[in-house]
């Protein structure tokens, strides 16, 4: 049986408990190193850009038992979300592959592509960029919809809103990551 999304948060709170250097020295770097031993990948300096098929199998056998073995760290539960082979199994083989993102004019399709596909990728600006006030948000947001060859945009995150410090779990997070409805008109301080 898949699991759902609710099912994989419920994993990240309840799986072991570490820090997060921990996770990195004890779980994931030995991972890494047996992984990349067993299957014998290594770096080529010569041909940074994969073009081989047999690779790029073996290196997806890989992520999927790296996946496996270390887990994923959760920085907010400070937990480790750990996953089945068949969970894992399952959750690529019912992948849709395709989604629809937007309405309207602005709906785009969202498809897998692959490296010797000539259309163009998918364009998405913005992700992981925190910002230090709500003015600085809202003008990062303008700007990335100016981007004409944009498909998809990702809201910065924000320290405070409306002053009132957004952090994890407090019921503020729940407008963050920008609060669209008070946002300062460009101009207005």
């Amino acid at each position: 049986m898949m699991i759902d999304l609710l099912e994989g948060y419920r994993k990240a709170f309840s799986g072991p408990l570490m820090a997060e250097k921990k996770f990195d020295m004890e779980r994931l770097h030995p991972a890494i190193t047996r992984i990349l031993k067993h299957y014998g990948i290594e770096y080529d300096r010569d041909n940074p850009v994969n073009q081989d098929d047999s690779l790029a199998d073996t290196v997806f056998e890989a992520a999927k038992d790296l996946l496996v073995e270390a887990g994923v760290y959760c920085l907010s539960t400070q937990g480790v979300i750990q996953f089945s082979r068949d969970e894992l199994e399952e959750a690529v083989h019912h992948t849709p592959g395709r989604c629809w993102f937007e309405e309207g004019h602005e709906r785009r399709l969202f498809k897998p592509r692959r490296p010797d596909n000539p259309s163009a990728s998918w364009c998405h600006v913005g992700s992981g960029v925190a910002t230090s006030s709500e003015e600085i948000a809202f003008r990062t947001v303008e700007g990335y919809a100016r981007i004409h060859e944009a498909d998809s945009i990702a809201a910065p995150c924000i320290s405070h809103l409306r002053k009132i410090p957004a952090s994890s779990g407090s019921p503020v997070e729940i407008l963050c990551p920008y609060d669209y409805h008070h946002a300062p008109a460009p101009g207005d301080h």
